[in-house]
């Protein structure tokens, strides 16, 4: 055998050298998650998203918008406790068969008194106020995220990324705000509305030379009944000069100094005021109730002073729509995320379940309202709302599963609806539903029927 020479010893040495270093930089680019790592793990899940497209396993059309039926059958609608179940219409909101936005006004049956269905192609034929590489070019053309209807049958939502938008009764536009309102609107209590809004980023991908991305810039927005914007309020800035630097930056990277490469470091998802006719506590009037997801956090601002009084974070995941129910407590939408996000998930995952939560702000104490059960399945990675009804009763939205479903005050499943698509593309799969709730008193059958006289082109509820 041939003795290896000295620059041969040298050229394997050097190669070793090479491949450890580029070893020990991969393993610190996964633990610090920095170039090449998110720019390979992004390549990589198109990549399996379009394996699994062309291997079958999923259809086009499923996905966001669209799911499989889960393996146990489900109803469109049922009513298991005819005595206990509130009677109110309900108005729901999610994606119909013609890949539509629709908000129906159902009654306990699923019979449809009254719908709008959406072509935001037609009501807003030119969104120039879009980033081009952001504008939708086909339905549904975006989604509802958050809407209200007013004492007069309007209807008042956020369909993102367009604006918010209200309609009349018959779908005739009053009026819109070209802005990313997203996610929520809720009543001011003064005629107006509160929503959560977002600038618009043109270019969300592009970094400076640091390497990092343009931070999402997230509001509280006052708008008028008349669609005229009063008040904007940055939570960003509001974090900050509440001191808040450490929560604010939560979402942050940070191996070598602060890294943003992800430009939703909030992800606000919901704001609300608190109500006038209810008892101060803790909480009291003008303060504003805000939903950062992306922090699991909730805070409760005053909207004259700007100073934050109430932080909690950490014991609930990825939450969202977060309520006002007394002057001392809060409940929300726990979604409870512990698992990866799923598209095409058949059926519910068995070691987790979403959840309601309660938190005292008096007492510091909280506890689960409902949790997810096999009895009583509840589960949503993303999205979902919650409704407390007049007669105790919880109304609750699975957004991921298509379903809004109405719980006694001790637990039990009172009624269920289904959104089960059965024809055109969605034949056979359950469409998102993005909210539910029960209509307030003075819209019964009855009221629904004059409103509808008003409308010559739509038919007037039986």
């Amino acid at each position: 055998m041939r003795a290896l020479n000295s620059d041969r010893i040298a050229a394997i040495l050097f190669a070793l050298a090479v491949a450890f270093a580029i070893w020990l930089y991969g393993v610190l680019a996964h633990r610090n998650d920095i170039f090449p790592y998110p720019q390979l793990r992004a390549v990589l899940m198109q990549a399996q998203k379009g394996l699994t497209l062309i291997r079958g396993q999923v259809r086009p059309e499923d996905g966001w918008f669209f799911y499989r039926r889960p393996i146990e059958s489900v109803p469109e609608t049922h009513t298991y406790l005819p005595d206990a179940v509130s009677k109110a219409p309900v108005l729901v909101y999610g994606i119909d068969e013609d890949r539509k936005m629709a908000v129906r006004i159902i009654d306990n049956e699923g019979t449809v008194l009254h719908q709008w269905v959406i072509d935001i192609f037609a009501l807003w034929p030119k969104a120039d106020h879009i980033p081009e590489r952001d504008r939708p070019k086909a339905d549904p053309g975006g989604e509802i995220h958050g809407l209200v209807i007013t004492s007069k049958g309007d209807i008042v939502f956020n369909f993102e990324p367009f604006g918010l938008i209200r309609l009349d009764y018959c779908g005739n536009p009053v009026w819109r705000v070209p802005a990313f309102t997203h996610h929520s609107v809720e009543r001011d209590g003064n005629g107006g509305f509160i929503v959560s809004e977002q600038d618009y980023v043109a270019e969300p991908g592009k970094t400076d030379d640091s390497g990092n991305v343009e931070i999402f810039r997230e509001y509280v927005t006052f708008v008028s009944a008349h669609g005229q914007v009063v008040e904007r309020i940055s939570v960003n800035d509001l974090l900050l000069e509440n001191g808040l630097d450490g929560l604010y930056y939560l979402a942050a990277h940070a191996p070598f100094g602060l890294h943003f490469d992800d430009n939703d470091l909030l992800h606000m998802n919901d704001a609300e005021i608190f109500p006038a006719d209810m008892q101060p506590g803790v909480f009291g009037p003008g303060d504003i109730l805000v939903s950062l997801r992306n922090l699991n956090t909730v805070i409760v601002f005053n909207r004259g002073t700007r100073k934050i009084k109430y932080v909690h974070t950490g014991s609930f995941l990825m939450q969202h729509d977060p309520d006002f129910i007394s002057g001392d407590e809060i409940s929300l939408f726990d979604n409870h995320s512990l698992v990866q996000s799923e598209m095409n998930r058949r059926e519910r995952p068995r070691d987790v379940a979403s959840r309601i939560v309660i938190l005292n702000a008096r007492d510091g104490t909280e506890r689960v309202f409902f949790e997810g059960s096999a009895e009583v399945p509840f589960f949503s990675d993303i999205m979902g709302k919650h409704q407390w009804l007049p007669n105790g009763n919880l109304l609750v939205t699975e957004a991921r599963w298509g379903r809004v479903f109405e719980l006694t005050p001790d637990g039990r499943l009172a009624w269920e609806y289904n959104n089960i698509l059965d024809r055109g593309v969605a034949e056979g799969l359950l469409g998102m539903v993005l909210g539910g709730s029960r209509l307030p008193a003075g819209f019964d059958r009855h009221r629904l029927q004059e409103l509808g006289r008003t409308c010559a082109s739509l038919p007037v509820a039986p």
